[in-house]
C-alpha cells in the first residue's frame, strides 16, 4: 500500500509516516518549510513546499499514478479530500488532534462549528482522532471516528531518558507549552510564580511562543532573574532539555496529553499537567493543585519515581509509534 502524506507541522503525522515509511507504506510526504528538519527515515521522498505550491505538487505526484491512499491532518483535508476523491478517485484519511481542532474551531458560534466539521470531515473516507473527546463529533458529522493514540518515537526520545531522579535543591523547570488561553496559560502561569515564590532561586525556562498577553504576563509575575525566554526549539533539541530539567509544566486547559507532555515522559521526566484519561496529572483544571504536584515531584522521591514509572507504562503501553502505525493499518487496510 502507498500512501501519501500532506500536512502541516503536525508532530502526529511526522511521526505516524515515519513509522509507516518503516513498513514500506509511504509513497511520499508534502509537507510546509515548518517540518523541512523531520527526519522521516531512508527511501522516503520529501517535498517540504510552501503552502502555494501545495495544489500543483499535488496534482504532479498523482500524475505519477503511485498513490493508493492520501492521509492529511486538519489543516489540509479538504485539499487532500477534494484532489484524491473528486478528480484521482482515491481514498482519503483524516488524522485529527484535538488541541489543533480547538484553536482552529476557537470563537465559531455553535451553528458555523457544527458546518465547519461537516464541511471539513464529509469527504475523508476514515477519520482518526488522537485524542478521545473528538469521539463526541462522529454524531456532529454522521460518520464514525475511530480513536488513533498520538504516536511517539519512543527510540528518539528514551535515549535521553538518563535520569529520574533529582538533588532537591530548587528546581530547574521547563515550561514548553504555547501560552495561549485554550492551553490554560493563564493557570500555567499561575504555578510557575508560585513555585518561583516557593523555591527562591528555582529557575523557569519557557519557550517563547503564545500570546503577548500572557508572555507578558508571565514576566510580571516571575522575576527576571528567576526567568528565562527560549525561542522556539526544533524537535531534535528538546530531548536534551527534558533530561536537564527536574518537571516538565505542561498544558492546564484542554485536560489531553499532547506530544509535549508524551515525550517529556519518554524521557523519564515528570510532568505537571491537566490530565482527564490517564490518571498520570491532576483531575481539575486547577493551578492550586498542579502547585501541590509539582512541589511534591520535587520533594517526594517515592512520588517522584512512581510518576515517571506511570509515564513509561502509558508511553510504551499505547503511544509507541510503532503500536500506533499497526492500529492505522488495521483500520485502512478495510478500505484499500
Amino acid at each position: 500500500m502507498k500512501i501519501l502524506f500532506v500536512h502541516d507541522n503536525s508532530w502526529v503525522c511526522q511521526s505516524l509516516a515515519k513509522a509507516l515509511n518503516k513498513r514500506g507504506h509511504i509513497s511520499r510526504v508534502v509537507t510546509n518549510m515548518h517540518s523541512a528538519t523531520w527526519n522521516y527515515g531512508s527511501e522516503c521522498i520529501v517535498d517540504t513546499i510552501d503552502t502555494y505550491k501545495l495544489m500543483p505538487t499535488l496534482k504532479s505526484i498523482f500524475a505519477n499514478k503511485d498513490v493508493d491512499l492520501i492521509n492529511s491532518n486538519d489543516y489540509t483535508s479538504w485539499v487532500g479530500a477534494e484532489i484524491s476523491r473528486k478528480v484521482l478517485g482515491l481514498s482519503h484519511v483524516v488524522t485529527l488532534h484535538g488541541s489543533d481542532m480547538r484553536h482552529l474551531m476557537e470563537g465559531m458560534t455553535p451553528a458555523f462549528k457544527r458546518a465547519f466539521l461537516i464541511r471539513m470531515l464529509k469527504a475523508a473516507d476514515i477519520i482518526l482522532a488522537t485524542t478521545p473527546d473528538l469521539l463526541q463529533y462522529s454524531q456532529v458529522i454522521g460518520k464514525q471516528i475511530s480513536h488513533l493514540p498520538l504516536p511517539i518515537n519512543t527510540e528518539m526520545f528514551s535515549d535521553h531518558a538518563s535520569k529520574n531522579e533529582m538533588l532537591f535543591g530548587d528546581p530547574v523547570i521547563f515550561s514548553p507549552t504555547r501560552l495561549q488561553r485554550i492551553k490554560g496559560a493563564r493557570n500555567i502561569v499561575r504555578i510557575l510564580e508560585k513555585m518561583v515564590k516557593a523555591y527562591s532561586h528555582s529557575h523557569v525556562y519557557q519557550v517563547e511562543w503564545g500570546d503577548p498577553e500572557y508572555i507578558s504576563l508571565l514576566s510580571s509575575k516571575v522575576p527576571s532573574k528567576n526567568l528565562t525566554f527560549v525561542r522556539f526549539l526544533p524537535r531534535d533539541v528538546l530531548p536534551s532539555w527534558y533530561v536537564s530539567v527536574d518537571v516538565v509544566i505542561g498544558q492546564m486547559g484542554i485536560g489531553i496529553l499532547s506530544n509535549i507532555e508524551l515525550e517529556a515522559m519518554s524521557c523519564k521526566t515528570p510532568v505537571v499537567v491537566y490530565d482527564k484519561y490517564y490518571g498520570y496529572g491532576c483531575p481539575f483544571r486547577d493551578p492550586e493543585s498542579a502547585y501541590e504536584m509539582a512541589h511534591k515531584v520535587v520533594t517526594d522521591r517515592i512520588f517522584r519515581r512512581s510518576l515517571v514509572e506511570k509515564g513509561s507504562r502509558i508511553i510504551h503501553g499505547k503511544h509507541d509509534m510503532e503500536r500506533v502505525a499497526e492500529l492505522y493499518l488495521k483500520y485502512v487496510r478495510e478500505l484499500v
